[in-house]
């Protein structure tokens, strides 16, 4: 057997592990979440965040079924052109990482009060990371096409020594590390000043986010970077975090929000307030993420609720 092939089933296989991982990941999450989303999500009115909420959630229902027959040999064969389904893995590989980003950068610009300048230099980076990973990945999907192999289901990727793969990987985490070291800036500020159970959670959450997102991605790095094949990478392990972080940390800012003196975060329109933060807006009323105060000025209205 000609060893190429040989190499692609090889890689295969470990694309079809990290497909079973990233389905099972996202699966879990999204039932183990399911109670919290139906009481403080779709309760709630209709607004620019809860759309946000809605795609980030919801569009791996889209996306991930295409998964197991464009990057391993799991499941039939589907009558679907391998580089179509490739290109459509790709593209909404793509739109969830950018999402899952602005989500993000949304929060860390609420914690930084709304600040115009760290606005600005927020969206310049955030623009100059993910379009240089987009014109990566397009460059890198203008190579060999992806093929089929007789007698084994799916699509496969072929040896290749196009490395733009893990550079790709390396500007979007270091976006993500851009954002995790402004959110310590100020949640130092924040956590030992004003210790109220709504900023622990905004912090806890932020933290716990950035470590899974970036350690998965560093971890790409390393893997991609070791063995040069595409199929040699937490793929879809990667894309069922851009939509299960995103999603749990506006749940758990509802969820929070909501129990501040009784206050239901999802239907009202009052601002209630914990005292302690020094002033400061941290208002995202563009999306209405997030209605009550973390303190005197730190808004949830302000952070993430839709």
């Amino acid at each position: 057997m000609d060893q190429n092939i040989i190499l692609t089933a090889a890689a295969a296989r470990f694309a079809s592990c990290d497909t079973l991982v990233g389905i099972t990941l996202f699966g879990y999450d999204y039932l183990l979440m399911l109670p919290k989303e139906i009481e403080h999500i779709w309760h709630s009115r209709w607004t620019p965040g809860k759309v946000l909420f809605i795609i980030v959630r919801y569009m791996p229902f889209i996306d991930m079924p295409v998964w197991p027959f464009a990057d391993a040999f799991m499941g039939a064969n589907l009558p679907l052109d391998c580089n179509t389904a490739t290109y459509y893995t790709i593209v909404t590989f793509i739109i969830a990482a950018c999402l899952a980003d602005f989500t993000y950068g949304l929060r860390t610009w609420a914690l930084w009060n709304r600040n115009k300048f760290f606005g600005a230099f927020l969206v310049l980076s955030g623009i100059g990371f993910n379009l240089s990973c987009i014109l990566l990945l397009a460059v890198l999907q203008s190579g060999e096409a992806s093929i089929r192999i007789p007698g084994l289901q799916g699509c496969f990727s072929p040896p290749s020594t196009n490395d733009d793969m893990w550079k790709a990987y390396l500007l979007t985490t270091s976006f993500q590390l851009v954002l995790f070291l402004a959110t310590i800036g100020k949640g130092i500020q924040h956590l030992t000043r004003h210790p109220e159970r709504l900023t622990a959670v905004l912090y806890r959450d932020a933290f716990l986010s950035f470590f899974a997102q970036l350690a998965i991605g560093y971890i790409n790095v390393i893997l991609l970077r070791a063995t040069g094949e595409p199929n040699y990478s937490l793929n879809l392990t990667y894309r069922a975090l851009t939509s299960n972080l995103p999603s749990r940390i506006i749940i758990n800012i509802r969820e929070a929000a909501t129990g501040l003196d009784r206050w239901d975060c999802t239907t009202g329109d009052v601002v209630s307030g914990v005292s302690g933060v020094e002033r400061g807006s941290v208002a995202l009323e563009d999306l209405d993420i997030g209605r009550a105060r973390v303190g005197r000025g730190v808004g949830i209205r302000e952070i993430l609720q839709a």
